[in-house]
């Protein structure tokens, strides 16, 4: 009967997603499944946690609370996807705004809730990251701001799991290398290499011209710049 508090942690390949995906599938859980990106949270059917926050677009008559009460409806389980990515005053007004709806200064409004990623990996964007929040809290000689102490305490309430077996490439050793140290770059401890990149491939305007396969392709890109 005690409130899931639990940190999915692990690098990419290790089954964070496909544990997501089971929970949804084979459980009677009334949850709801969002991502910090949109990707993300559309490869599991979910929602953007800025979408679930009811930040940005909504219906004037409605406030902020009523959006969220009604994203949340009977919901019991919040799992949150790519955590790295989630700024440390999101984090805790995704907190506040749970204690709000649901009527309780209990963590997150008492739902259960799982946080999943990989914090060797992209971190927020314009905000001050968990990680980093957490580390600035155990610095010496620095006073640690109240951001930081209130993102560390309630990170601390999570119980952390590491997922370290690779389970998508363990038919191919050569894959599960590469992935290790292109995480260990986005950590500054960088074992990956301009001869990796090569022998891997990289797709430019010359692979395009040369090779069929891509004529039709759809491609993704991140700014209005480069679809025009």
């Amino acid at each position: 009967n005690e409130q899931l508090l639990m940190m999915l942690h692990g690098p990419p390949g290790t089954g964070k997603t496909f544990l997501i995906k089971r929970l949804r599938d084979i459980t009677n859980f009334e949850m709801r499944i969002t991502a910090t990106s949109g990707v993300a949270a559309m490869s599991l059917n979910g929602t953007t946690i800025d979408h679930f926050l009811a930040k940005g677009f909504r219906k004037k008559k409605k406030t902020k609370i009523e959006t969220v009460r009604k994203n949340v409806v009977k919901a019991t389980l919040l799992v949150l996807d790519e955590v790295s990515m989630m700024g440390s005053k999101k984090l805790l007004d995704l907190d506040k705004t749970l204690q709000k709806v649901n009527k309780t200064t209990a963590p997150f409004g008492g739902l259960d809730v799982i946080v999943v990623g990989d914090f060797a990996q992209l971190p927020a964007e314009k905000q001050t990251p968990l990680i980093e929040s957490m580390v600035r809290s155990t610095l010496l000689h620095t006073p640690p701001t109240e951001l930081t102490l209130k993102t560390t305490a309630l990170m601390s309430m999570f119980v952390k799991f590491d997922l370290e077996e690779f389970k998508r490439s363990d038919t191919c050793t050569e894959l599960s290398s590469l992935l290790r140290r292109l995480r260990n770059s986005f950590s500054g401890r960088s074992t990956f290499t301009l001869k990796d990149v090569k022998r891997i491939g990289v797709l430019n305007n010359e692979t395009f011209t040369r090779d069929k396969k891509f004529r039709d392709a759809s491609f993704l890109v991140a700014t209005r710049k480069e679809k025009d």
